[in-house]
């Protein structure tokens, strides 16, 4: 919950600059592994299932602040965008979720 808070202010803050999705989606993950590492006090366990989960979080906050990007042209929109994207980001956090998602291609 608290990372899905934090990438609805990153967007607000985002929303009268340019963003560089790519590698601001990354600081963003980053950011996310290091407050789930300290809410939970262990390490993940890195393996290719975390991989993915990570690649499909970090692919979706890059597609979120680029619709930022793309389609604020006012604070309520940017505040509707954040809310939608910020909701979406919680989904894909459970781990019930991703598993879901990933069970196709991920054994």
């Amino acid at each position: 919950m608290l990372e899905a808070f934090v990438l609805g202010f990153w967007m607000i803050w985002s929303s009268d600059r340019d963003i560089y999705a790519l590698s601001e989606s990354l600081g963003f993950m980053v950011i996310a592994v290091i407050i789930r590492g300290f809410m939970s006090m262990t390490l993940p366990t890195m393996d290719g299932i975390w991989v993915a989960e990570i690649g499909v979080q970090w692919i979706y906050v890059a597609l979120v602040l680029t619709a930022v990007n793309r389609l604020s042209n006012s604070f309520a929109a940017t505040l509707a965008i954040s809310v939608v994207g910020s909701l979406g980001f919680y989904w894909l956090s459970k781990p019930e979720h991703m598993k879901s998602i990933l069970s196709p291609f991920v054994s």
